[in-house]
């Protein structure tokens, strides 16, 4: 009976591409760019309260893989490559989540203009920018109040970052993380529940108190003996 009620719940991912081919397309012509949007796992199934509220994310992604990522005809020959941009968007079912990615095979992100800008931003100072990793450099632009945009248009540069992407899949119980390999493009990972009407959980148990844990927020699971157990201030 679950398994039946959850059925009539799922509708493929296709139904919520049309909006987004028909915007890559109209950024890419308002940018003098040129660029194509694959989509590949299209047929894969997801709640369709889940799939409603992944539209935004997903286009604000696209968004700024279009206007930041995807560089202008001309200077993609120069760099090497060919004048259309890439973007390819790639659903997959692994179990109880779905994995969806935005790639593009852009300019990528560049760490050092990140830490520039999150200084100029007031987000973080000169000392710590220089001690962050790559990384964490990158991990900035999903922080309130970051642009890399120098100016202000239609698209960019009115302070909506992809922190608003970040706080609407942790809304999902989901995660988002960035792959980057500067020069070639960017990769944005989102994890999220196929379903938010049924959570898988780890069980546990702490003295009477038992806890249900989302799979979403366990890293890993490791065991730890009696004697790695110890006290700090009477706890």
């Amino acid at each position: 009976l679950q398994a039946d009620i959850a059925s009539v719940r799922m509708l493929p991912f296709e139904t919520i591409l049309n909006p987004f081919q028909r915007r890559v397309r109209d950024l890419a012509h308002d940018g003098g760019k040129e660029v194509s949007l694959i989509v590949k796992g299209a047929e894969v199934e997801l709640d369709k309260h889940v799939l409603e509220l992944l539209k935004d994310p997903l286009m604000h992604i696209l968004r700024n893989s279009v206007d930041h990522g995807i560089e202008l005809p001309a200077q993609r020959i120069e760099a090497g490559k060919a004048p259309q941009g890439t973007i390819t968007l790639r659903v997959a079912s692994r179990g109880s989540d779905i994995h969806v990615s935005v790639s593009d095979d852009g300019r990528g992100i560049n760490p050092d203009v990140v830490r520039e800008r999150a200084v100029a931003a007031g987000l973080i100072g000169e000392a710590e920018a220089e001690s962050l990793s790559r990384q964490e450099a990158i991990a900035l632009v999903l922080e309130p109040g970051f642009s890399t945009a120098s100016q202000v248009t239609a698209v960019s540069g009115r302070g909506v970052g992809l922190d608003v992407v970040r706080q609407r899949v942790e809304a999902l119980r989901g995660r988002l993380w960035i792959e980057n390999a500067p020069g070639k493009g960017v990769t944005f990972h989102l994890i999220v529940p196929v379903s938010l009407t049924r959570i898988r959980c780890l069980l546990a148990r702490a003295g009477d108190e038992s806890y249900a844990i989302p799979l979403t927020s366990v890293a890993r699971i490791i065991t730890v003996r009696t004697e790695e157990v110890f006290t700090v201030e009477d706890r």
